[in-house]
């Protein structure tokens, strides 16, 4: 989903709060609050604590997504991670302070903006990168609770399905789903334990598992599903996401956990931002990915990512 308030943050947060505080204040300045992120359909408002006005909405972890006077707008709460400007058209780059949780945020704001306008053309050259980096975090977290190696293969089918159907709102033909399998995967399944294949096309069509997979808990109950007859059922919802949150340094760490495994935006943002700062070098997550031995590509991933957010800083 683009909308994490949609998701389970929906049921943490007000949104319709935090909106009616935003309009409230964008009636009244009529200043530039893109800070130098390129807008095209969707507008971009950072609230910055730049005056009183502000002060007045309400602290937010998420990027908003609303609509007002028939524009689309994407809004980011950036008032705990940077310097309170002192002067019009100062990009958002040179106030961030705080650069391990303003980056963060930064990026997670440009990639909702880019999903809702559609502007995807990086998204093949980082697809691959960003579903192998998600397995491997998943899997480390089943591997480490369960004690259980035989897991692997049903982790790593859980993660493709969930990849592949997340952003989805209507069921998704099993077919097309397994079609849509890496092939790297589908092979090593194929030939250790093709029966995992068959148990997701029925669990698929008995509904036994969730058809889109949105949420933290639909990938939980996918794994359990698909490795029935493992430990997998060790792993809850609580035990992913307590596991997750340890991963990684960064501020409402639970929450990005979740924003990550809900949106595709978030996930891409969240891990750019983790594997891009150097505070992050002794993370759970960053010592996982393991750069230059299991995944040689994550360079390119890195690189792509780079250039995809500085050609959305026009300032």
């Amino acid at each position: 989903m683009i909308d994490l308030y949609d998701g389970t943050l929906g049921l943490k947060h007000n949104k319709n709060d935090i909106v009616k505080h935003i309009v409230e204040y964008m009636i009244r300045t009529d200043e530039d609050l893109s800070y130098g992120i390129r807008e095209d359909n969707t507008q971009v408002i950072l609230i910055t604590g730049k005056n009183d006005l502000e002060h007045k909405i309400p602290t937010f972890y998420h990027p908003v997504i609303f609509e007002y006077k028939n524009t689309q707008y994407v809004s980011m709460d950036m008032r705990l991670f940077v310097s309170k400007p002192k002067e019009d058209g100062i990009p958002i780059t040179k106030l961030i302070k705080d650069t391990n949780n303003g980056n963060i945020a930064l990026y997670r704001t440009i990639l909702t903006k880019m999903f809702l306008d559609n502007d995807l053309r990086f998204l093949l050259a980082v697809n691959k990168s960003v579903l192998d980096m998600f397995t491997a975090i998943i899997t480390t977290v089943y591997r480490n609770t369960t004690m259980d190696s035989q897991l692997t293969n049903y982790v790593s089918l859980g993660c493709n399905y969930h990849y592949i159907t997340f952003e989805n709102d209507n069921p998704i033909q099993c077919d097309q789903i397994l079609r849509s399998i890496s092939d790297s995967v589908r092979n090593v399944i194929q030939s250790v334990n093709p029966d995992i294949l068959t148990r997701l096309t029925t669990g698929c069509t008995t509904k036994n598992i969730p058809n889109p997979s949105k949420l933290l808990g639909d990938l939980v109950d996918t794994i359990t599903y698909l490795g029935e007859d493992t430990r997998a059922s060790k792993v809850t919802s609580d035990v992913l996401l307590t596991a997750l949150s340890r991963m990684f340094f960064a501020l409402n760490t639970a929450e990005l956990s979740i924003a990550m495994i809900e949106s595709k935006a978030n996930m891409i943002a969240i891990l750019y931002g983790i594997l891009s700062n150097t505070l992050q070098k002794k993370s759970i997550i960053y010592r996982t990915i393991d750069f230059g031995k299991r995944y040689n590509h994550l360079n390119d991933f890195l690189s792509v990512m780079e250039r995809t957010i500085k050609e959305q800083i026009v300032l």
